[in-house]
């Protein structure tokens, strides 16, 4: 009865280690698995933050090279409009001389 019973202790420790090991390797997955999802979560984190500054970038350019075209514009106004009021200044000049001839 004890050879048998040694046979069976030994059997249920060779069971034993054997879920043991099994445990071992699930927590060895679980943890992997963990390390893994942490991993992409970082790279999603990532790719959010480059695709957010490539938006912001974007924005930025297209407003700063609408704000330029629009200073641009209002120079081109205001030249127009010097030139514009020296032609008036001039009109004005051959006026008050014709007016003073008469």
């Amino acid at each position: 009865m004890t050879e048998n019973h040694c046979k069976d202790c030994y059997a249920h420790g060779a069971v034993i280690n054997k879920l043991d090991n099994a445990t071992i390797k699930l927590d060895e997955a679980k943890y992997e698995r963990l390390l893994l999802r942490d991993e992409m979560r970082g790279m999603v984190s990532m790719k959010l933050f480059f695709w957010i500054m490539g938006i912001s970038a974007t924005i930025f350019i297209l407003i700063g090279g609408g704000l330029w075209k629009t200073n641009e514009g209002i120079s081109q106004l205001d030249k127009s409009q010097g030139i514009m009021q020296e032609q008036l200044q001039q009109v004005q000049k051959t006026l008050s001389k014709l007016n003073e001839h008469k």
